[in-house]
């Protein structure tokens, strides 16, 4: 365009609104004064007017200078002409009025004054109301971002300011819904040019309705109707019509319904729920639609699957009440409403009532109701006829065979030829199953043929002894006599007494001839024998010369079982443990035909009680019935089981030639051992045993089983008394391989709460018992608990003169109840002639303080060990001790019968303060010495 380069600014100018589409440009400014507008224009109201303000017919010429003059435009688009009628604005030409401005005009927006706002496209024009000195710029800018003009700027120049120009709006897309506020866009349109005339106009607006494409709604991208078979599957599309706010979400539950929007369990959807974000609401979800496969019978549905706003999972208020989105979907059925035969091919009947054939019919799909099938035989004259015409199938019974049965004819004693006919089924009631039909085909057979019929009344299995009648039929009457040889080839079986008879039919008749059979008796054991039967037919009549009539197999069973003659002394037989021998005998029972081998064998899993060397017995023919011995002999053992039972199990060898004896069930002879030396029971290496509660002193025991067990025996060790003795080990077990083992049992014993309690006795249980109990035996040990004696003094000093053991006693006891005199040596001990000095046992003494204190420990062999002196003892006292104790050594110098000391006896007297056994007293004091105090020792 030209001189738009010496603009030397844009200027954007206010909008105004246009009252019509023939409102006239206004012109340029005046201050009253028609000197300020161009020639013929006056100054009406502020502007420059002219003459003719409608513009009908107003005229003026360009003079090119710095006012504008006006002109008129053509109807055409064509090139400007100087003068002129103004142009109309019909036609698609728009009009200016004469002056210094523009106009905007809608001339061919499509579908009204609306655009698309994806792309939608309206027209309008622009024109100028006089000719410009220079060029004039229309700027054209929209106010909304969902609209934009193209092109954004026209331009009319000196030279064709008088042909109007076009633009378009276009509309831009979004994707939100627009508000009702946002229903219409403003186009202005502002002038830029060095014209002063049109420097100062006024900017011009065009109002432009938008037609907005996002819709809150769910949309289902998919072209027609998709269909799917059930147990198949169908693929849609599905997306949002807008997006949802900025930071929120829609979620939309899916799911199969009917016509109604009910839901059905006929359509599953997956994922049943889809969430669109404002990033992603246009982009294509595929969900996968599955009809379910079921067994019935129905028509094609049309469903739908629904889509609907979860109202509680959605962000965005607005999308709350969004109406549901339904898709419809033809569901087409895949079971057939057919029926199936089972057994139906190739099937043939014989024309007799008799005789019958049978097929089995079930739907193959499941009904709605209940459907009926009526059976028939449209075959005229047909060689048959239905056991039962109608069927009935329910949904709970459709698929289980029922059967048809087609019965044959009466017979008619001619040779007609075979008639092939159908059984027919015609369905009724279920409206799927309605008018479904099958056919199965039967073939007839003729059997009106000259034949022999050969039956055995009373079956055709015999026992030794027994007779049966054979009787021959002729099925149709001969032309001539018929000659019948009935042979056995075996012996077991003869016909009318001997290997061979003959029966006779006379010419003409049906009437039946018969034979016996029978079976001889005999003492011979013998397998069950299959007797076929040799008929030779003769006769004039050419049908029935060399006829081979179906003859009957004859089972003949020997009466005379297989068993063995068994002589026993007693039942069961015992046998001796120690080496003893029993015997029996053994024969048949009844005649073999060829040899027979016995063997024999004792129970399989049991402890041997005996062994044989009898086996193998042979019987032959000759000598079946002669006894053979067996001879059993015992075998020792470490078990006690006397009386227990046992079998020898005697059976064929396979190697037995006599078929009958070779499937002898095998016989058992019942043996008992006996004469046995063995007794169960558990036993103890001694019978007490001796502890202490300082634990200074531990014993044991051993424990072994008397006899083998036959299995596993489990012994537990408890003491009678808790607290008494304390056993390392609380159980032993035993086996049949280790039961002679000695188990070792430690002893310890525990301390009780007295300080000086005394012994105590606790008996050890030995329990010991199998799974089965049929081991239970059990012992017991003694425990003695040494415990711990007191030591006291008498108050006052012996009396003078003999004193006896006897008299000490007293004097303890006088003055200490449940005490004796302390008396030590070792040729008494045993004899307990007085309170001796007790083995493993701990002497204590109380103080001043009521406190027991270890004074003295005796061991094994009643050495004693000073554990701590009697302090609180300033004078000597007696202790009975003698060297013997004190030196370990044996002598004259004791106190036996504490006699007087003329009699030379002495013994020790202890000090109190002594240390050590030495030191209890160093001198030898007569036995009856009255200046020392008694030891006395109780519990």
């Amino acid at each position: 365009m030209r001189n738009l380069r010496t603009f030397t600014s844009w200027v954007v100018l206010g909008t105004a609104v246009l009252a019509g589409s023939n409102l006239a440009c206004s012109g340029p400014r005046c201050a009253g004064n028609p000197g300020d507008c161009p020639d013929s224009y006056s100054c009406v109201d502020g502007r420059c007017t002219a003459p003719d303000a409608s513009g009908s017919s107003s005229s003026s010429s360009s003079s090119g200078g710095s006012g504008g003059a006006s002109s008129s435009l053509s109807g055409s688009s064509g090139g400007a002409s100087s003068s002129g009628p103004a142009p109309s604005s019909s036609g698609g030409a728009i009009a200016c009025t004469p002056g210094a401005s523009i106009r905007l005009s809608p001339a061919a927006f499509i579908g009204g004054n609306a655009v698309a706002e994806n792309g939608g496209r309206a027209t309008f024009s622009v024109c100028v109301g006089q000719a410009p000195v220079a060029d004039v710029a229309v700027l054209l800018q929209s106010q909304s971002p969902r609209l934009v003009a193209e092109p954004a700027l026209l331009v009319f120049t000196p030279e064709d300011w008088n042909t109007p120009q076009n633009a378009d709006v276009v509309g831009v897309d979004d994707s939100r819904v627009n508000e009702s506020t946002e229903a219409t866009a403003t186009l202005t349109a502002t002038i830029i040019s060095d014209d002063a005339a049109f420097a100062g106009a006024p900017a011009r607006t065009l109002a432009v309705e938008m037609v907005d494409d996002e819709h809150r709604e769910v949309r289902f991208q998919v072209v027609g109707t998709p269909s799917v078979v059930e147990g198949a599957s169908v693929e849609l599309d599905v997306r949002l019509g807008a997006a949802p706010a900025s930071g929120t979400s829609v979620e939309i539950q899916l799911a199969g319904v009917d016509s109604g929007g009910i839901a059905v369990p006929d359509l599953s959807v997956a994922p049943a729920t889809l969430v669109f974000t404002p990033g992603d609401y246009n982009e294509l979800r595929r969900i996968t639609v599955s009809a379910a496969q079921d067994d019935l019978a129905e028509a094609a549905q049309s469903l739908q699957v629904r889509a609907r706003v979860g109202d509680a999972n959605t962000d965005d208020p607005l999308w709350d009440e969004v109406a549901d989105a339904f898709q419809p979907l033809a569901v087409s059925d895949d079971d057939p409403a057919e029926f199936v035969t089972v057994g139906a091919d190739a099937l043939s009947l014989v024309e007799n009532p008799a005789q019958s054939v049978s097929f089995g019919v079930h739907l193959r799909s499941r009904p709605g109701g209940t459907v009926n099938v009526a059976l028939s035989i449209p075959t005229a004259g047909a060689l048959g006829t239905l056991a039962g015409t109608t069927l009935v199938f329910t949904p709970a019974d459709w698929d289980q065979d029922q059967p048809v049965t087609i019965h044959g004819v009466a017979e008619d004693g001619n040779n007609s030829p075979n008639l092939p006919f159908d059984v027919v089924g015609t369905a009724s009631g279920d409206v799927q199953f309605s008018g479904a039909t099958f056919t199965v085909a039967v073939s007839s057979v003729e059997d009106d043929v000259k034949d022999l019929q050969l039956t055995i009344t009373g079956g055709a299995a015999l026992l030794e002894g027994e007779t049966r009648t054979l009787t021959i039929t002729p099925t149709l009457a001969p032309s001539a006599g018929v000659t019948v040889q009935v042979s056995s080839a075996s012996p077991v079986l003869t016909v009318n007494g001997g290997a061979s008879a003959s029966a006779s039919i006379a010419s003409g008749s049906t009437s039946p001839a018969t034979l016996t059979l029978s079976a001889p008796d005999d003492a011979v054991v013998r397998p069950a024998e299959d007797v076929v039967l040799q008929v030779v037919v003769t006769s004039a009549d050419p049908e029935y010369q060399g006829l081979a009539p179906a003859v009957p197999v004859i089972r003949v069973s020997d009466r005379d079982q297989p068993e063995l003659v068994i002589n026993v002394a007693s039942n069961p037989l015992p046998v001796p443990e120690t080496g003893g021998i029993a015997t029996f005998t053994v024969a048949l029972a009844r005649q073999p035909t060829d040899e027979v081998v016995l063997i024999g064998s004792f129970t399989a899993g049991a402890v041997p009680q005996a062994s044989t060397t009898s086996f193998p017995l042979t019987f032959t023919t000759a000598d079946w019935n002669v006894p053979r011995t067996v001879t059993l002999t015992g075998l020792d053992d470490a078990i006690d089981d006397d009386g227990a039972a046992f079998q020898l199990q005697i059976r064929p060898d396979p190697t037995t030639v006599d078929p009958v004896y070779a499937t002898l069930a095998e016989v058992a002879v019942n043996l008992t051992s006996s004469a046995n030396d063995d007794t169960a029971g558990v036993t103890a290496s001694q019978a007490t045993v001796l502890v202490n509660e300082a634990h200074t002193k531990a014993d044991s025991f051993t424990v072994r089983l008397t006899s083998q067990p036959l299995q596993a025996v489990h012994c537990t060790l408890a003491p009678s008394i808790q607290g008494a003795v304390s056993l390392q080990t609380v159980s032993v077990d035993f086996t049949p391989a280790n039961w002679s083992s000695a188990r070792t049992v430690s002893v310890q014993g525990i301390a009780d709460a007295n300080p000086v309690g005394g012994n105590r006795t606790a008996t050890i249980a030995v329990d010991c018992e199998d799974a089965n109990g049929g081991y239970s035996v059990s012992a017991a040990v003694t425990a003695t608990v040494v415990g711990d004696f007191r030591l006291v003094l008498t108050t006052n000093p012996l009396a003078s003169g003999a004193f006896t053991l006897t008299a000490a006693d007293n004097a303890c006891r006088a003055e200490f109840a449940s005490s004796r005199a302390f008396v030590y040596h070792s040729a008494t001990r045993a004899l307990d002639r007085s309170w001796i000095v007790q083995d493993w046992a701990t002497y204590r003494y109380m103080d001043s303080r009521d406190t027991y204190r270890a004074i003295w420990q005796v061991n094994g062999t009643g050495g004693i060990t000073v554990l701590d002196a009697l302090t609180s003892v300033s004078t000597p006292y007696w202790t009975g001790l003698t060297t013997v104790i004190l030196r370990g050594l044996e002598g004259s110098d004791n106190c036996l019968d504490w006699a007087s000391s003329s009699s030379g006896r002495n013994g020790k007297a202890g000090n109190g303060n002594s240390s050590t056994v030495g030191q209890l007293g160093g001198t030898n004091i007569p036995c009856n010495a009255s200046t020392l105090r008694l030891l006395c020792v109780g519990q």
